[in-house]
This record gives C-alpha cells, sequence and structure tokens, in this order.
C-alpha cells in the first residue's frame, strides 16, 4: 500500500511538472506568435512608399590638390525596395560638366557614370549610402587637352562620413561625402592626354593618397522615402 501511495505521488508529481512545461511552452509560442512578425516587419519595411525614385544630386564639390570644382549636380533615376536598397542603373545618371577657371586657364570637368549605382536609405535613422564608379574626363584647351579620362573612381559616398548630413524624410533631402577614395595615376599615352599626362598628374599629384581629395554630393529624392516611425514624426509635427 506504501509503495502504491508513493508511486500514485509521484505519478502526480510528473503530471504536475509536464503541466507545467506545456504551459512555459505555450507562453513562449504565444509570445513569439506576436513578436516574430513584427519583427519581420521592423527588418523588412524600412521604406513604406517603394517604387521608382529620382535623386537629384546638386551643390557638390570635388576637393582635389590643384583646385575645387563645383557646383557639380546630376540626375540619377532608380528605385528604393522596402528595405532601403537603392538601384540605378549606369544608363539612368546623368552628369553635366563643369567648366571653371584656375589661375587663368579654362579647364572644363565631364564626370560619368562607369558602372551602375547602388546603396541605401533608411528614412527612420537618415543614414545614406550610395555607391559605384565615374569617370571624370578634363578638357584643357590652352594645352590642347581635349578628353583625358581620370579613373574610374571607386566612390562610396556616405552620409556619416564627416562634412556629410543624415537624409530627412520631411524635405528628402541628404548630403554624401566619401573623403577615402584614391585617383589613379594617368598612364603615358592615354587618348586625349596630348602627352601631357605628367603636367596633370604633377598639378594633382596623382596617384592621391586615401583622404587628400573628396567629394561631396548633395543627395534630394522625390519622392521622399518615408518609414512609419518618420511619417508619423511628420505628421505628429505639421
Amino acid at each position: 500500500m506504501a509503495n502504491s501511495a508513493l508511486s500514485s505521488k509521484s505519478a502526480l508529481g510528473r503530471s504536475g511538472m509536464n503541466r507545467r512545461r506545456w504551459l512555459v511552452l505555450l507562453t513562449l509560442s504565444a509570445v513569439m506568435a506576436i513578436a516574430i512578425p513584427w519583427w519581420m516587419v521592423a527588418a523588412g519595411a524600412a521604406v513604406t512608399n517603394p517604387g521608382p525614385v529620382t535623386i537629384t544630386l546638386h551643390d557638390g564639390v570635388f576637393h582635389t590638390a590643384l583646385a575645387d570644382f563645383s557646383p557639380l549636380s546630376g540626375t540619377m533615376n532608380g528605385t528604393v525596395d522596402a528595405s532601403g536598397n537603392i538601384s540605378v542603373p549606369q544608363a539612368n545618371i546623368s552628369l553635366p560638366p563643369v567648366a571653371t577657371n584656375i589661375a587663368g586657364i579654362d579647364v572644363t570637368v565631364s564626370p560619368s557614370a562607369s558602372s551602375d549605382w547602388s546603396g541605401s536609405i533608411d528614412p527612420a535613422t537618415g543614414h545614406v549610402t550610395l555607391s559605384g564608379t565615374l569617370t571624370t574626363t578634363l578638357a584643357i584647351p590652352l594645352f590642347a587637352i581635349t578628353a583625358c579620362d581620370l579613373g574610374p573612381l571607386a566612390l562610396n559616398l556616405d552620409t556619416s562620413n564627416a562634412g556629410g548630413v543624415a537624409y530627412s524624410a520631411a524635405t528628402g533631402d541628404s548630403t554624401l561625402v566619401d573623403n577615402t577614395f584614391i585617383i589613379p595615376a594617368i598612364p603615358t599615352g592615354a587618348a586625349g592626354c596630348s602627352g601631357q599626362e605628367g603636367l596633370i598628374n604633377g598639378a594633382l599629384a596623382l596617384p592621391t593618397a586615401p583622404g587628400a581629395v573628396s567629394l561631396t554630393l548633395g543627395a534630394l529624392f522625390s519622392p521622399a522615402p518615408q518609414s512609419t516611425s518618420s511619417t508619423s514624426s511628420s505628421s505628429s509635427t505639421s
């Protein structure tokens, strides 16, 4: 009888432990059922209005040892997806030339995209990146230089670099900077340089070291990408 009673108590104890385990598992399941969808929304829906976007580049400055070339401008027509990924085909990038005068010498700088561009945008934090390659073509009539190419330059523009300005979901504007890229030396005999490769390399101190040159570009997004937090913030301040 005593053994039977002990067995019954043991069975009841095990049954109670099993019930507690089930309760814990059910509670965890309920928490996960609530938490996982919200986690997925937060990770996969950084932009609430994904789709085509035009990025208007403005007030750009190309800083070199010789001079600052500005104002650089242009347009990029691409897309932004719900996760904030930016894609811009090379054919959809337009960068007009910039004419300037350096110590009485007329110089025209003509940048052009030499690859597709990509990047990211987080409307909630204001962090924006844009990466791609550019070829910058110089024309200096005084030295019979018609189309002397610098590059291609591998650029990684970022609002978090020194001089950058975070994206504003209210205005759609931002300022991106790359101050780590390099400009390679122009090889001897390069087409369009009229034998003046050494002159240009010397004037621009090519090849450059990281930090010796920089590119700053304003980037205005239209329509302005929004996030849940930026949308609610905008509506609360209006």
